[in-house]
């Protein structure tokens, strides 16, 4: 058995000595490598050393030259005894706002929660910044989007404070909602090159919906990852119609197109209240949630001028991940009643379950068909159901996560089956309805790309299962927006 001693820095010697004292030993340091040397007790002279004659040197902290003034050490050993000369003063805390985040964000969605869930918006993109105090009790969000042309865009600003168990925020917003579809097809003359020609004259209508709204949230947590919200808020409506007029020869060639603005329509103000249920114990991955879960119950009441109607929404998204695999489920359910004083139901801002970022794979060419002409208006209404299913394969990226490793390109690849259903009245449910609305699915493979942490594009190859017989065809498609 040997026993042992070494030193508390790198340069220090090591000693071991075996039990009977015949095999030491030890290591030598010197120009730069160890050597170990081994001995016999009988090798060492016994030879007794004058303490004062050790040479304390290598022991002392650097300066080593005498001539130098010796600060640490004269420090250190006066350390003890010195008074305490530090003066700590109270200072009441003031937060003050500093940037936490600076980032692009894109987003294609419905407006839940404490706004109205009013029509749907195509592609947004823009910029946001979140800033914060040191403890985190306030947080003030801004942000600014560009929604197609100069007159879509819009822009948020929020402030939250969660000093106390019960947090409140407010917020004011100005945003521009898409909705369109073909309003009719006429015929016209027009010269062409001295010849009088009859062309086909398709119309087709984007409302623009423009929403001012100022509101208030009181939000109780009583989790990390449960809260209950309540809130309510003023909103103003104003709208404008701008029709897209394409002409074809009466052979079914391209002849051209035209643009139009209508007169503004007609506005309107409407207050809330509203109150919701949260969860969210989700964790992101590289441009979607990767596991956990998140759902959100709420219910609106919305008041003024001639409209009185309640939303309900139910929206619900559980992820399992099995590696590599994520398998997603989102069920998302909204039910408005809209009437007017008369109890006649209104249809002027429907919500639309061909939506790209509900339903993929239905684009304007579906719509575009002399076979069902009715298609779009059985994919609108006041009340909508959606479900989505997505196997979601982590493509490149991290090697941890990804099949493919990758320090710069971070990708998921996702199977999809998606599925809608809008409608105004559950009658037009029945068959031999006049306006009967049935669901759509669609079925295909998209490739979500992560830029950098700006924005998620998402490139898809979807087919619509139920759009009319002559467009199932396989199309493809650009979402601007992270997986749900």
């Amino acid at each position: 058995m040997m026993t042992g001693i070494t030193g508390i820095t790198p340069y220090s010697p090591a000693i071991t000595v075996a039990d009977d004292r015949d095999r030491i030993l030890y290591t030598h340091y010197n120009k730069g490598k160890y050597t170990i040397h081994q001995a016999k007790d009988a090798d060492f002279e016994a030879k007794e050393i004058d303490p004062l004659a050790v040479d304390q040197v290598p022991a002392s902290l650097p300066p080593f030259s005498p001539k130098q003034r010796d600060m640490v050490n004269v420090g250190l050993r006066l350390m003890d005894s010195a008074a305490d000369s530090t003066a700590m003063k109270a200072k009441k805390y003031k937060p003050k706002f500093q940037l936490d985040y600076l980032g692009g964000s894109t987003g294609v969605g419905v407006n839940t929660g404490n706004s109205s869930f009013g029509t749907q918006t195509g592609l947004a993109g823009g910029i946001d910044a979140l800033f914060s105090d040191v403890l985190g009790n306030n947080q003030l969000y801004a942000g600014a989007v560009l929604n197609g042309d100069i007159q879509d865009a819009g822009g948020q600003l929020s402030y939250i404070n969660q000093k106390n168990r019960i947090g409140w925020g407010v917020n004011a917003s100005h945003i521009a909602y898409q909705t369109g579809g073909y309003q009719y097809v006429d015929f016209v003359n027009v010269d062409i090159q001295g010849v009088q020609t009859t062309l086909e004259k398709r119309v087709f209508g984007l409302e623009r919906v423009f929403q001012q709204r100022v509101g208030g949230t009181v939000f109780y947590p009583f989790s990390v990852t449960k809260r209950v919200e309540v809130g309510a808020a003023t909103e103003f409506y104003s709208s404008r119609v701008t029709e897209y007029i394409d002409y074809y020869y009466l052979d079914r060639r391209y002849y051209g197109s035209d643009r139009e603005k209508q007169p503004k329509g007609p506005s309107l103000n409407l207050n809330n209240i509203n109150a919701a249920f949260v969860g969210d114990n989700s964790y992101f991955g590289m441009t979607a949630p990767l596991q956990g879960w998140r759902y959100r119950f709420g219910v609106e009441q919305y008041f003024g001028g001639d409209y009185q109607f309640t939303a309900f929404l139910a929206d619900a998204r559980k992820y399992l991940y099995v590696k590599p695999f994520t398998f997603a489920v989102r069920g998302l359910g909204y039910l408005r009643t809209e009437k007017y004083e008369e109890n006649t139901f209104s249809v002027d801002y429907p919500l639309f379950a061909a939506n790209p970022f509900f339903v993929r794979g239905y684009d304007r060419a579906v719509f575009n068909t002399e076979e069902d002409p009715y298609f779009f208006q059985r994919t609108i209404g006041s009340k909508m159901f959606v479900g989505n299913f997505e196997v979601r394969i982590p493509f490149t990226g991290p090697r941890r996560l990804s099949l493919i490793k990758s320090n710069f390109l971070v990708t998921d690849l996702n199977l999809f089956f998606d599925a809608g259903l809008a409608f105004y009245e559950f009658d037009e449910l029945k068959k031999g309805a006049e306006f009967y609305h049935e669901p759509i699915f669609s079925t295909g493979v998209s490739l979500r790309v992560n830029l950098f942490g700006y924005m998620v594009l998402e490139p898809y190859f979807a087919l619509p299962l139920t759009a009319p017989e002559s467009e199932r065809t396989w199309r493809f498609g650009l979402n601007f927006i992270p997986g749900w």
